[in-house]
């Protein structure tokens, strides 16, 4: 009963998910997702690719910045950019994520 126990687990854990969202347009992936995903292959990209924090305050002014009192953290993530993760490809990573 252990050995079955275990060889679950193992399989559930080598399980993957992916949550690609089909489309024809990128003006499709632009209206279900957000400005800034394209339709690549059939599938939407992630809007957020360079980061949620940086896609998210780009647009902002410096006044609207100030406004927002934001936390230097943060202002110095939007800055630094995010953390590569498995989902970025080894050689599109340099100007998107830190490693």
């Amino acid at each position: 009963m252990l050995m079955l126990m275990l060889m679950l687990a193992a399989g559930l854990s080598l399980q993957t998910a992916e949550a690609k969202l089909a489309c024809e347009t990128t003006e499709e992936c632009e209206t279900k997702l957000r400005v800034g995903s394209e339709c690549i292959d059939g599938s939407c990209s992630n809007p957020f690719v360079e980061g949620c924090i940086k896609t998210m305050l780009e647009s902002k002014t410096e006044e609207e910045l100030a406004a927002m009192e934001l936390n230097d953290v943060i202002l110095d993530a939007q800055e630094r950019g995010r953390i590569c993760n498995s989902d970025d490809k080894k050689d599109d990573t340099e100007d998107r994520c830190l490693p």
